[in-house]
């Protein structure tokens, strides 16, 4: 934004599955700190994308980034993602 910051947020897609995190304003170092339910029928096939965006109020939102995390990965390593 012209102010240098952004005001993210994450989308998180799951097998037809979509979630949204709140919106953090003015930040170029979000912590969301929120808790999300998506249902993983196959975890070594499942993958979980998110895309995080900077909301702005005129227009269409931005496009920061994005990453994908095969589920069958996270299985032993972590109990649960915090985004």
């Amino acid at each position: 934004d012209s102010n240098g910051f952004s005001d993210p947020y994450v989308v998180l897609q799951l097998s037809g599955q979509k979630a949204k995190s709140s919106v953090k304003k003015k930040t170029l170092n979000p912590e969301y700190e929120e808790t999300f339910e998506l249902n993983v029928a196959d975890a070594e096939r499942e993958v979980l994308m998110l895309t995080v965006m900077d909301h702005d109020l005129m227009g269409s939102d931005d496009f920061l980034g994005d990453a994908m995390i095969g589920i069958g990965e996270l299985i032993g390593k972590v109990r649960s993602i915090v985004c």
